[in-house]
This record gives structure tokens, C-alpha cells and sequence, in this order.
């Protein structure tokens, strides 16, 4: 488990990497350790499905938009196992209807938009002094 955290933590910290991508890390990470679930996880089998739906949402989202030789970079397992997770998540995703993704996807950019937004008014703020 402490390296999932690690390489959560690299890929947030990696600017290289689309800010859009590493919110929708965090969300995941956060989605998965608090309690709140859409299901909740207290349910046998049930309660997992939904953190199952939301992690190959959130990973074939990243798959196919960051670069993955950049992800590749931070991941702590072998590369064989990387490429196996890639593909799994690939062929997973047909379940997630495309509805649900557009929306998940166009948050995360609003909310990227948004902290790029701040972050810039910021740094605007900071050199005027």
C-alpha cells in the first residue's frame, strides 16, 4: 500500500504530467480511503464494485490522456505489471457507460481550470509585491 501512495504522490508532485490528470489521481485516492462510497464498502461485494468502477473510470481516463511513458516514470512495480494494468483497465472500461465518464472528465477540468485559474492569480499577486 505505501507504494501506491508514493506513486500517487510522484505523479501529483510531476507537473509535466496535465493538472487535470493528477486531480483526478487525488479524487481517486480520496474516494477510495474515505468512507463515503456510493455503495457503502460495509456491503459484501457490492460495496467493492463501486470503488472497482470508479478506479478503471479514473485509470482509463489517465491511460489514455497523460503520457504514459511520463506515469511509466513514477511507477514503482515492474513494467510488465504496468502494461498488464493498462490493458485490463482497457478492456474493463466498455462497462463504464460513456455518459458517466464525460461527466466525471468535464468536472475534472472544470475543477483544473478553476486551480490553474487561482494559481495564476496568485503568482500575479505575488510578483506586483
Amino acid at each position: 500500500m505505501r507504494k501506491l501512495f508514493d506513486f500517487i504522490r510522484d505523479i501529483k508532485d510531476d507537473e509535466r504530467i496535465p493538472l487535470q490528470n493528477r486531480l483526478m489521481l487525488g479524487g481517486l485516492l480520496i474516494y477510495l480511503l474515505t468512507p463515503v462510497d456510493i455503495i457503502p464498502d460495509w456491503i459484501p461485494i457490492l460495496g467493492w464494485i463501486d470503488d472497482a468502477f470508479v478506479t478503471i473510470i479514473v485509470l482509463d481516463y489517465i491511460f489514455n490522456s497523460a503520457d504514459t511513458e511520463l506515469i511509466l516514470e513514477h511507477y514503482p512495480w515492474n513494467k510488465r505489471g504496468f502494461r498488464s494494468m493498462k490493458n485490463y483497465v482497457s478492456r474493463m472500461s466498455w462497462m463504464v457507460p460513456p455518459t458517466v465518464k464525460r461527466i466525471l472528465f468535464r468536472q475534472a477540468e472544470r475543477y483544473a481550470l478553476e486551480s490553474a485559474s487561482k494559481k495564476k492569480d496568485t503568482n500575479e499577486i505575488a510578483g506586483g509585491l
